[in-house]
């Protein structure tokens, strides 16, 4: 039987400016090379790069009712990921990020306009039948701070691997990370993933090992941080280890620390040993942002670049 993973999170429109002014016009660079529009967010990302290492995946978020995201789900059902509990709004657009990518260009957001709140009644089951839970963008969602996603994975996690990203962008924590980061969540939680910037907010401390450590002291079982193109570190109580990464051309950021998440995930599903699975996701990550198509890479492609690292 094929294992079956339950991505959560958000589900937005991502506007991305690729290479501003970059064209020239009677050799003054004014245009940008182009402007793309694509379902975005971590539940999309997530979900994609599941399904392109070969599990069966269940989407759930909040989206609008617009042609747009109406005509992206549908091209995601035709690869296989099962939308149905998601929550479409009727008569509403989905929420949008507006971003700037480019070659030799670090990604930067320019601004998000509302994401759509999760309700308590999107949490009623038991995930019964999924062997993995993702919640990707936890920080968003203020909405669930209160218990609502602590109470759905201690009744989950007896039966299902559970992940959680927190996601900080595009609300900066440093007022609320208490509220939101709980012991009484985390000690549900299998794997932590956070960036390098998500681990400095939420601890106060410039080193990511000591970052690691206190994000551990709070309860999930493993702590990794995404290093981007430096790899990751993996704290897990008996060990810290960094894990480099291939270098590659970055030529599509958005999604990377998403992508590497849901390869983290597959290695989950796997029973394969963590540092294993670090290696792994370091791998299909830099498939990912060095791709030139739209295609995201399979399971043989990411291993073989995996022995190449």
């Amino acid at each position: 039987m094929m294992a079956k993973a339950l991505v959560i999170g958000e589900v937005c429109i991502d506007v991305l400016v690729k290479n501003p002014e970059s064209v020239a016009v009677k050799g003054v660079p004014v245009w940008a090379e182009d402007i793309v529009l694509r379902l975005g967010g971590s539940a999309t990302y997530v979900s994609q790069g599941l399904t392109s290492l070969g599990i069966d995946v269940s989407m759930r978020g909040v989206a609008g009712s617009d042609s747009f995201t109406s005509d992206s789900l549908l091209k995601l059902t035709q690869t296989g990921i099962d939308i149905h509990s998601l929550k479409i709004l009727p008569d509403q657009s989905s929420s949008t990020c507006v971003g700037i990518i480019g070659t030799g260009i670090k990604k930067k957001f320019v601004g998000c306009s509302p994401f759509k709140p999760f309700t308590s009644d999107m949490f009623e089951d038991n995930a019964e039948g999924f062997d993995l839970v993702y919640f990707g963008g936890y920080l968003i969602y203020p909405e669930l701070w209160d218990g609502i996603l602590e109470d759905y994975f201690r009744r989950i996690h007896s039966h299902a691997i559970t992940v959680l990203d927190t996601q900080m962008l595009p609300i900066p924590p440093e007022h609320y990370a208490e509220d939101a980061l709980r012991r009484s969540l985390l000690k549900e939680v299998d794997v932590l993933l956070v960036d390098r910037r998500e681990a400095l907010v939420l601890t106060e401390s410039m080193n990511p090992e000591v970052a690691a450590q206190k994000l551990l002291n709070l309860g999930p079982k493993i702590v990794i941080v995404k290093l981007g193109e430096d790899g990751c570190l993996l704290a897990n109580g008996q060990e810290k280890n960094y894990f480099s990464n291939k270098s590659v051309i970055s030529v599509e950021p958005i999604g990377a620390g998403d992508f590497f998440g849901s390869a983290i995930s597959f290695g989950l599903i796997q029973k394969w040993k963590i540092e294993k699975t670090c290696s792994f996701a370091n791998a299909f990550a830099a498939l990912c942002v060095s791709r030139t198509s739209d295609q995201l890479p399979g399971l043989e492609q990411t291993q073989e670049c995996m022995n190449n690292i």
